[in-house]
């Protein structure tokens, strides 16, 4: 028999949340279809993303984070900067405004690797660690930054 299972199994944003963190706080990987356009380019809507727990480094700046927001739905944003007080700023890389304030106790894991058409990127390499570092950094800039590279994109490729 095969390690690789192909169904795909839907829930609702509720039997989401509670799944996701029943896995994660019991020291598992969840893997999932993402779902919506809020970090384009890096996770497009249908990649299939794996998540690792939250360990005791926590999270850093730069981090894809799978969070609780205040509506009690997950949300998969980036950390963009870390508050005085231990709690996070995150937002999506295609958004204009942030998530707000998240504290770790509603971060359940980390972003470990993004799969697309058969490729599979590992986001806990330096490279793509440091790319997530200048995107955090970035992010107050996303939102003209992004339609400017799309443009330029069309013209050239």
């Amino acid at each position: 028999m095969s390690g690789h299972f192909t169904e795909v199994i839907n829930f609702d944003g509720n039997d989401f949340a509670d799944l996701s963190r029943s896995i994660l706080q019991k020291g598992l990987p969840l893997r999932f279809k993402a779902f919506g356009s809020s970090m384009h380019p890096f996770v497009k809507h249908g990649d299939i993303v794996v998540i690792e727990p939250l360990k005791s480094e926590g999270c850093r700046v730069g981090d894809i984070v799978l969070f609780q927001d205040r509506s009690g739905r997950m949300r998969l944003h980036r950390v963009i900067r870390k508050k005085k007080d231990e709690s996070f700023i995150v937002k999506g890389d295609a958004l204009e405004f942030t998530d707000g304030t998240v504290r770790e106790e509603n971060i359940y894991g980390k972003m470990l690797s993004v799969e697309r058409n058969g490729v599979t990127v590992e986001y806990n390499s330096l490279k793509m660690r440091a790319n997530g570092l200048a995107l955090a950094l970035l992010s107050p800039l996303s939102f003209v930054i992004y339609p400017v590279v799309k443009k330029i994109k069309k013209i050239f490729l």
